[in-house]
């Protein structure tokens, strides 16, 4: 009896799988959260956490060795994520003041 059923009749066994690549699960959070800030960029304040969080996970991503597109997607959506919730809070304080000051 053969102790190794996978060489029978002379076949040589099948390479091992390939270990899945090393921060895969991290580019796709940063993605979602990106796209999480991005949609709700609209709350000020609000939206730049997730956007904070999903641009961290993608740089730690990057670091990891991950090189696919999820990572990158990520990233940039979680940067344009940030500069639009600044633009919307910049632009909210100024109208903010700018009614104040009309008032006063």
């Amino acid at each position: 009896m053969n102790q190794f059923p996978n060489q029978q009749d002379g076949f040589p066994t099948p390479p091992p799988a390939p270990a899945p690549e090393q921060g895969k699960g991290l580019a796709i959070a940063s993605l979602i959260l990106g796209c999480i800030g991005l949609v709700f960029s609209w709350l000020m304040g609000f939206a730049g956490l997730p956007a904070l969080i999903g641009l961290i996970l993608a740089i730690v991503a990057k670091k990891k060795g991950f090189s696919g597109g999820l990572g990158t997607a990520g990233l940039i959506v979680s940067i344009v994520a940030i500069v639009l919730n600044l633009i919307i809070f910049i632009a909210c304080s100024a109208l903010i003041l700018y009614e104040m000051s009309y008032w006063m």
